[in-house]
């Protein structure tokens, strides 16, 4: 009798941790760069956002950045900031296989004129 109702607590504690999820923000950041990928309280990737966070804007031009997270990825290339320092990745096609887990190590990678660099974004 213990037993079933202990499961069925059990069940019940993880159906309710399940459903209480929210969205999440993974931020990192480097020497020139800062990014953001947002998540939806399934995991789900909604948009993500690279901006330049250095001192010479202007020499940036185009530049390539990708993100890669274990079971997804993408990348764009030749992209360009805006007025504001930024570039915002196109995610409205998100295909569902586009889902952060628990385990993802998210990596972003940025080259332009002759460098390169990646930041590990974390769970805020």
């Amino acid at each position: 009798m213990y037993k079933r109702l202990f499961i069925c607590l059990l069940l019940s504690l993880s159906i309710m941790s399940a459903c209480n999820s929210e969205p999440k923000s993974f931020i990192g950041e480097s020497d020139n760069w800062k990014a953001k990928l947002n998540t939806a309280s399934d995991g789900k990737v909604e948009g993500f956002v690279l901006s330049y966070i250095g001192s010479d804007m202007q020499s940036i031009g185009l530049f390539n950045a990708g993100v890669h997270a274990g079971n997804f990825g993408f990348k764009s290339s030749g992209a360009e900031l805006n007025e504001d320092g930024k570039f915002v990745f196109d995610v409205e096609e998100n295909p569902n296989d586009m889902v952060v887990k628990k385990a993802n190590e998210i990596i972003t990678t940025i080259e332009w004129d002759g460098n390169t660099e990646e930041i590990t974004l974390s769970d805020q």
